[in-house]
C-alpha cells in the first residue's frame, strides 16, 4: 500500500508540474491564448484557473487512486 500511495504520489507531482508550465506558463512560453480567453471571458484571475484544476486533478488522481491503493482493481479484476 505505500509503494502505490508514493506512486500517485510521484504521478500528481509529475502532472502538476506539467500544469504549472502550462497554465502559468502560457504567456511566457507560448500563446494559445486558452487561458486569456478564460480571463477575458469569465471574468476570472489566472491564480483560480490554477487553483481549480489543480484541485480537480488532485481530486481525480487520489479519488481513482484509493480503488487500487486498497486493492478494489485487483478484486474486480481478477
Amino acid at each position: 500500500m505505500l509503494f502505490r500511495c508514493f506512486t500517485l504520489m510521484m504521478f500528481t507531482a509529475g502532472i502538476w508540474s506539467i500544469e504549472i508550465i502550462s497554465i502559468l506558463g502560457e504567456d511566457v512560453f507560448w500563446k494559445f491564448n486558452f487561458v486569456d480567453n478564460l480571463i477575458i471571458r469569465q471574468g476570472t484571475n489566472l491564480g483560480d484557473i490554477f487553483i481549480f484544476v489543480s484541485v480537480v486533478t488532485y481530486g481525480l488522481i487520489w479519488g481513482i487512486g484509493m480503488f487500487w491503493v486498497v486493492g478494489m482493481f485487483d478484486r474486480w479484476f481478477s
